[in-house]
């Protein structure tokens, strides 16, 4: 027969074994999580570092007003969809994943239209219209980015999120820079940004 004392051994012992597993996992999801946020940073410097070289004064200044414009709105209309996801996940338990994913397509959708309307009436009496155009098209690629990574965390996805919204950076970066030496049209680098982070969080998703 177990002493009562050899059994609080056990549960204590059982306690700290989910007590270091827990801690493992916190581990785990930060190096899984860690890729989203450290790379689009990096590439965010490089591409300041490359694009002053590349470009002039004028129309970087331009780029920098539409990608700040794009970037603050976006963030305005969307990064709530990410907490929004992960709340509301659990009230979807018992319908199929397509359907929670549909969704919040729908709202993420409504809100990127928004979000590239107000784009629009902010840069239209600042620069062009190929830039006003990019630059929406930017804000909605941003919102489909952000939509994406709600259904994936949500949805217990974290790797797949991660490595995505890194590759999304690199291949954003790759094309705008790539679009603008072929075109030498300086607006390309915001569409190959809105380009690359729609075609790689689009199959993400």
């Amino acid at each position: 027969m177990t002493s009562p004392e050899a059994g609080d051994e056990a549960d204590i012992a059982q306690a700290e074994s989910a007590h270091h597993r827990s801690k493992l996992d916190l581990a785990r999801e930060f190096i899984l999580f860690a890729p989203s946020v450290i790379a689009p940073a990096i590439v965010g410097f490089v591409s300041v570092v490359v694009l002053t070289r590349l470009v002039d004064p004028a129309p970087f200044g331009r780029y920098s007003l539409a990608l700040g414009v794009a970037t603050t709105v976006s963030s305005i209309a969307g990064d709530w969809l990410i907490p929004v996801a992960i709340h509301f996940r659990p009230r979807y338990a018992d319908a199929s994943e397509a359907e929670f994913t549909t969704t919040m397509a729908r709202l993420g959708g409504l809100f990127a239209v928004f979000a590239a309307a107000v784009v629009a009436a902010l840069l239209i009496p600042a620069v062009s219209l190929r830039w006003t155009v990019a630059a929406a098209a930017l804000a909605a690629a941003m919102m489909l980015s952000k939509t994406t990574g709600g259904v994936l965390r949500a949805n217990l996805r974290t790797k797949r999120y991660s490595i995505a919204s890194a590759i999304a950076a690199l291949i954003g970066l790759g094309l705008a820079i790539g679009a603008f030496l072929l075109t030498d049209e300086p607006s390309m680098l915001i569409w190959g940004t809105a380009v690359g982070t729609a075609l790689v969080m689009g199959v993400a998703g």
